[in-house]
């Protein structure tokens, strides 16, 4: 009985230092919701695409997100204007140096959460992103039309 329980200790522990290795960091959590929230390569600038990546995306329940951004890039160019691309502004944000396709995408009208409706447009903007102590983008702080 006694070696049993040894195996038995033996072995949950050695799944839970397996499991804390294959858990993503908080950080690259935030960096991953980053990605699901905001990048999409082959974004339209159609209200229909905002109304289904709204819905797919999960913002539509339990309530219609008011607005967001989709940046028609990939996770890669993000990394870079965190990492040594993007011209440094206050603590912990990036400025991208140039202008990234964003499709923005406004609450209209409708009930969570499928019947919420948007109303899309696109245009050039400049970045600025929340970026961890890793480079890594957490979150979409704002952007800006026109020259930095």
């Amino acid at each position: 009985m006694r070696v049993a329980s040894i195996l038995l200790f033996l072995f949950l522990h050695v799944s839970l230092i397996h499991l804390s290795l294959l858990s993503p960091s908080p950080s690259m959590n935030a960096s991953l919701a980053f990605e699901r929230k905001h990048l999409d390569t082959k974004a339209e600038s159609d209200d229909r695409y905002c109304n289904e990546q709204m819905r797919k995306r999960g913002m539509t329940s339990p309530n219609c997100t008011l607005m967001n951004l989709f940046i028609r890039t990939h996770i890669k160019e993000i990394n870079r204007v965190c990492r040594h691309l993007g011209n440094i502004y206050g603590n912990d944000l990036k400025v991208s140096q140039h202008q990234y396709l964003v499709t923005e995408c406004r609450y209209l009208r409708g009930q969570p959460p499928n019947a919420c409706r948007y109303w899309a447009i696109s245009n050039w903007r400049y970045l600025i992103i929340i970026c961890d102590q890793e480079g890594n983008p957490i979150s979409l702080n704002s952007t800006m039309v026109g020259a930095v």
